[in-house]
């Protein structure tokens, strides 16, 4: 990758840098350093790894990383010491882990066709994720149940989660004073009308039973309240775009969740197992030529039962 790097002098936002269709195969540290860019698209490359620090002091708002099959090696920090960066897209790569420094902030994460990539960070280092598209649908089911462990006061998230809980409470305060204000703007205009009526004419009857025009609205409607952390964080996740979702094959519910199931599971597969290795001894001990036919559709059928039990 060759070096990329803004000066101080340099007070521009770019708004698209494009290196896709090369044959990049290292970002090094530091290479993009202090670069503001709105999009910058490194796709269909060569990529192999991304060193730690590699986009250092740089303001992206979308980072496309993707169609980089051979990219496995993505450090720890490759994303550290980055800023608004709101939209990373990583789909059809070899990544086995994905790194959670830097992404705090992310609003839309892009992880298409990563097989390699079987589990997720904590779904509570994103706090402002609004869309997230993964490759198996277990994935999305982090954001239906929150892992209550992350969010209890010696969780490593917990700051994260209170800072979602004060972001959700904050914005219903403001919700509710817009509210407030608009009813009492309301109310004024109402008065002066009355007070202009009044002022046309020698009398006022007050409003007409037939009039189309309604009063306004002098109820208050309190807002909801703020909830507790653990009720608003998981409602907040819960809201979150995820795709594929899960369906009646890939489900979120644990299909063997009852013990008395589990317990069930392990007889019938001990007894599939030793049932069958008990078949291959008698069938060894009363061996008969002419029933060799027999035998081998015996045989054939023991086993495949022996590893529908092992399985």
């Amino acid at each position: 990758m060759p070096s990329l790097r803004m000066t101080d002098f340099h007070h521009v936002l770019v708004d698209r840098i494009d290196l896709s269709q090369n044959q990049i195969k290292f970002i090094g540290d530091s290479k993009v350093r202090n670069v503001r860019a709105r999009t910058v698209v490194l796709s269909e490359n060569n990529l192999l790894e991304i060193s730690g620090y590699a986009f250092t002091e740089s303001q992206f708002l979308k980072l496309k990383l993707n169609n980089n099959p051979n990219l496995r090696s993505l450090s720890v920090d490759a994303f550290k010491n980055m800023a608004g960066l709101q939209t990373l897209d990583l789909s059809h790569t070899a990544i086995s882990t994905l790194p959670i420094n830097g992404l705090k902030k992310l609003k839309t994460l892009v992880l298409n066709n990563v097989p390699t990539l079987k589990s997720l960070p904590s779904i509570l280092s994103f706090t402002d994720l609004e869309t997230a598209h993964f490759t198996y649908p277990h994935h999305c089911c982090l954001f239906k149940y929150v892992d209550d462990v992350t969010m209890n006061d010696n969780g490593k998230y917990q700051r994260n989660a209170k800072e979602i809980h004060k972001r959700i409470c904050e914005k219903r305060e403001q919700q509710e004073l817009a509210r407030r204000r608009k009813r009492d703007t309301s109310g004024v205009d109402f008065l002066e009308m009355l007070l202009k009526e009044w002022t046309d004419n020698s009398t006022y009857t007050g409003p007409d039973d037939n009039d189309d025009d309604e009063l306004p609205p002098f109820t208050e409607i309190g807002a909801e309240p703020c909830q507790s952390i653990g009720e608003e964080v998981q409602k907040y996740y819960s809201n979150i775009t995820c795709y594929p979702q899960p369906d009646a094959l890939n489900p979120c519910e644990n299909i063997v969740g009852y013990p008395f199931l589990r317990v069930a599971i392990w007889i019938v597969c001990f007894a599939a197992i030793v049932g069958n290795i008990v078949v291959w001894i008698l069938l060894g001990i009363v061996y008969e030529k002419r029933m060799r036919i027999h035998y081998l559709y015996m045989i054939n059928m023991s086993v495949a039962d022996m590893f529908t039990g092992w399985l």
